[in-house]
């Protein structure tokens, strides 16, 4: 008997709901925030909804602590809103 295999689960770093992780955009800071189309990316991978959430320059905050790094300003959360309202995302 063959069991079903489940589908991988992340939180949103934003709204903090739990969807699977090919709905969710991968982000990684390496120096400054960048979206991991591919999500193979070395470091460590915080997710944003695709869709579902509007990532704001107040979400700064929500950054730094979901990065562990007090150096996000905001002026990487804007050139991290320029690349999601470029449709530079593609799934």
């Amino acid at each position: 008997l063959k069991t079903k295999k489940s589908k991988p689960v992340r939180t949103c770093i934003v709204c903090g709901g739990k969807y699977p992780k090919a709905d969710l955009v991968r982000l990684v800071y390496n120096g400054c925030i960048t979206v991991d189309k591919t999500q193979t990316q070395a470091g460590r991978g915080r997710y944003i909804c695709a869709d579902g959430c509007s990532l704001t320059q107040g979400d700064t905050k929500a950054l730094r602590r979901a990065f562990r790094n007090n150096s996000i300003s905001a002026d990487d959360v804007l050139g991290l809103l320029g690349h999601l309202t470029k449709r530079d995302i593609e799934f």
